[in-house]
């Protein structure tokens, strides 16, 4: 077997390890409006490109001892590069049709649909090339360069994919660059001398001209940390992350600067803090700001310094154009991981908010775990409160137990009301929290109704298995409280 170039061979392998990557890490994002973000998601979408690839070096190889068509590798590129532009011009359309299924089998059956084959033929070229380099005596050197240089090829699909494909481009725009960059490949080793091939190099640029899937959606954009949706509601904007279920900041109502949900009831914390400790002014810290409604509100009911941490610049700057967010005096927005921040942190806050989720029920478990909640209660004052967004679909599950039973064992004191839990630096009784409340400097009491709320609040109790940093299989009791609830449908 021939082949013109020895580099055109490198170029080829290359050019195919270079978009399996960009081709894989898109998926990542394409999926995750639908799907969600979680480990099962990702193990699903690896499996099933890694058993492509494993499909594809076979048959590569079985080609490569029994034909003998220097071309055939164009064509095969060619051909991949045509089932992903359908699959472009499509997944908007067909990837909500697959959530209506389990997650196991609707993405499994979506990444397959998508990815199986478009895989299978790009694995197919670096045996293929192998059997075209390797003289007698030296396939393994063939083998060796070949491999190499298609995992080079990858690792640079990889970074650039990562930090600047989808951050500047978005996963759309990046998957059709990964479509143009095969058919320029394929119909450059295929067609050079024909110029009647210049419609098929045209196909991808008519493709991308399609409208996407028609939706009510305000804006859609992404980050390099979310795929974040905005929609409108009469003059109310909320903010989604990853996927279709509930929202994750909402714009505060105008006349009342209430919510209506459970982001009101975080307000709550102010005044069951024990104020004792209270010298150096009153500071409350919110990990997980997202459009900043927490911070909002704060700064409307309870003026004080606040400090918001949030991973994704984006959300802030959404907040800002969008929900009304603007920074006061006394506030300021740190953009990191909230355990990364709490890991390092030694300021005292007399109050924590904690609202961390990765898109709809998903809880990153770095955030569930009792190292974290002893890093939480070691930045609190000694009269301190926490809130904190607890799921509300899974009561009565092994996640809600595990959950409740971490934070007992951080925290003394911890009461429960609808789907905001308190816990205390301090061992704290009912009475407690309705001194505190009468003893308050605030005049927002009889507003937020929060004596009412007293009566809600049941003390949490519960003896159950915890979760640490080295066990908490937190996505599997997610997807087991959701089948317990029969879905998914409140807000977070």
């Amino acid at each position: 077997m021939k082949i013109e170039s020895t580099l055109e061979s490198y170029l080829i392998c290359f050019t195919t390890g270079f978009a399996v990557l960009v081709l894989e890490l898109d998926a990542f994002r394409l999926f995750a409006p639908h799907f969600g973000v979680s480990t099962h998601v990702t193990g699903i979408i690896i499996n099933v490109i890694l058993l492509a690839l494993a499909a594809g070096y076979w048959l590569g190889g079985w080609f490569a001892d029994k034909y003998h068509d220097m071309r055939l590798e164009y064509w095969v590129i060619l051909t991949a590069a045509m089932l992903l532009l359908v699959v472009y011009a499509s997944y908007t359309w067909l990837l909500p049709y697959f959530t209506t299924l389990s997650l196991l089998v609707g993405a499994t059956l979506a990444a397959s649909l998508f990815f199986f084959i478009p895989m299978v033929l790009l694995a197919f070229i670096p045996p293929y090339l192998v059997k075209a380099l390797a003289k007698q005596g030296q396939v393994g050197e063939a083998a060796g360069k070949i491999y190499s240089i298609g995992t080079f090829g990858s690792i640079t699909g990889g970074v650039l994919t990562t930090f600047l494909f989808i951050p500047q481009l978005g996963s759309r725009w990046t998957l059709m660059l990964a479509i143009v960059l095969l058919f320029l490949l394929s119909v450059a080793g295929l067609f050079r001398k024909s110029r009647a091939m210049v419609f098929v190099i045209m196909l991808p640029l008519i493709v991308m001209f399609l409208p996407a899937h028609a939706t009510d959606e305000f804006l859609v954009t992404e980050s390099e940390y979310n795929v974040i949706t905005v929609k409108k509601d009469k003059d109310i904007y909320y903010l989604k992350l990853n996927d279709n279920y509930g929202y994750h900041s909402r714009s505060l109502d105008p006349k009342t600067g209430l919510t209506h949900s459970y982001y009101d009831e975080f307000l709550y914390a102010q005044l069951f803090f024990g104020r004792k400790s209270r010298n150096n002014g009153f500071r409350t810290l919110i990990l997980g700001n997202g459009a900043g409604t927490a911070m909002m509100q704060l700064q409307r009911f309870f003026p004080q310094e606040v400090t918001g941490i949030e991973i994704d610049p984006e959300l802030t700057r959404i907040g800002e154009e969008y929900f009304g967010l603007h920074l006061g005096k006394r506030d300021k927005i740190l953009h990191e991981d909230a355990r990364t921040f709490v890991n390092r942190n030694e300021q005292k806050f007399d109050v924590i908010i904690i609202d961390l989720y990765a898109g709809g029920p998903y809880i990153p478990f770095h955030v569930t775990t009792r190292e974290f909640y002893r890093h939480v209660r070691h930045s609190l004052t000694p009269y301190g409160v926490i809130a904190i967004n607890v799921p509300s679909y899974a009561k009565g599950t092994e996640l809600s137990r595990r959950t409740l039973a971490t934070i007992m064992e951080t925290f003394p004191s911890a009461y429960l009301g609808g789907r905001i839990l308190f816990a205390f630096q301090t061992p704290t009784e009912k009475a407690d929290l309705k001194a505190r409340i009468k003893a308050s400097p605030y005049s927002n009491a009889d507003n937020l109704r929060v004596v009412d709320k007293l009566t809600q609040l049941d003390p949490v109790t519960y003896s159950s298995d915890i979760f640490t940093d080295d066990q908490a299989p937190v996505e599997q009791l997610v997807y087991l409280a959701l089948k317990h609830s029969k879905g998914f449908t409140e807000s977070r």
